[in-house]
Parts: C-alpha cells; sequence; structure tokens
C-alpha cells in the first residue's frame, strides 16, 4: 500500500515526491489514528524487525485498518486524485492472468499503476497486497457494492486467502 501511496504522491505531482508530501497526502482530508506498530511473526514465531521506514516505497506507511479502509474509499471516490489519475491506476497496463478454483471465484486481470485488476465472484475488484518479513496486507475496492475490503495481517504464514474470502461473503452478500 506504501507504493500505492506513494505513486500517487508521484502521479498527482508529476515527479518523485518526498516522505512529507507523501505524509501530507495521506493525511489531508482524515483525521488518521495513531498507533503502535504490531510485531511480526511467521509460523506464531517472532521475527527480527528491521527498520521499514528506510526502505524505499515499501513500508513507508504503518497504518490501521479503519484508516486504511478510508483510505481506499477516499481514494476510488475521487477525493485524493483525479479521475484521470484513477483511471491510470485502474487501467490494466500489465495482463496478467491468475485464477484460483475456490469460491469465491477471484480472478486477477492485469496491474495498473500500483494496483491490480480483477473480479472476485464476477464482480470488479481493484486491489493492492503488501508482504514484509511478519506482516501481509490487502487494500481492495468493489465498486459496485462500494466496498472497502481491508487486511492487515502481523503473521506471514496466514491465509490471505481464506481470510478474504470470508470478508467477500461478507461485503458481496445482498
Amino acid at each position: 500500500m506504501a507504493d500505492l501511496a506513494g505513486g500517487l504522491a508521484d502521479i498527482e505531482a508529476g515527479a518523485a515526491c518526498t516522505r512529507q508530501t507523501r505524509f501530507q497526502l495521506c493525511s489531508v482530508s482524515k483525521q488518521f489514528t495513531a498507533a503502535a506498530a504490531a510485531r511480526g511473526y511467521r509460523d506464531g514465531q517472532p521475527v527480527t524487525p528491521f527498520a521499514l521506514d528506510t526502505m524505499p516505497g515499501t513500508g513507508d506507511i504503518w497504518s490501521t485498518v479503519g484508516d486504511l479502509t478510508r483510505f481506499t474509499a477516499a481514494l476510488h471516490g475521487g477525493e485524493l486524485v483525479t479521475a484521470g489519475s484513477l483511471d491510470a491506476m485502474r487501467t490494466a497496463h500489465a495482463a496478467i492472468h491468475d485464477e484460483d478454483d475456490g469460491e469465491p471465484r477471484m480472478t486477477t486481470t492485469g496491474y495498473g499503476y500500483g494496483m491490480y485488476t480483477g473480479a472476485f465472484a464476477g464482480r470488479t475488484a481493484y486491489y493492492h497486497t503488501g508482504d514484509n518479513p511478519g506482516y501481509l496486507s490487502l487494500a481492495c475496492w468493489i465498486p459496485d457494492r462500494a466496498a472497502s475490503i481491508v487486511i492487515l495481517l502481523n503473521d506471514e504464514a496466514a491465509d490471505r486467502t481464506r481470510l478474504l474470502r470470508q470478508l467477500l461473503a461478507v461485503a458481496l452478500d445482498g
């Protein structure tokens, strides 16, 4: 997600942006929650932490599920970038064909600027995944439901796809 937010800042500014500019972009319209970082694990065992804030792109943004849900809705609702920038992000510039056999069916069709395109249970979906040692994440937008699905996990062995299927069942019900 950090790459996505950093990319948003770069697209909107038309040039590479500093870390401070990225922070300002993310705090423009919402009051964000201050939270301590969760310790990362692998199969229930602590992972030696490393300085995520020193990594370019990945790890630039630490967030809560609530804040990332609001960010995802604001992004896709046109509050953070121009319509043209959002279209560029959601247009597949690199084709990907990745379909699984589970239910509900999840298919990835491409990658735009910082965002995967695809379909979950036959519905258009735009999403971004993340992984660092000890952590997994996913931020997803399902436009026809105006639904954000956000997963933040602090055990890299967790089954993100299984959890996503459970959340999709709730988000798409009705």
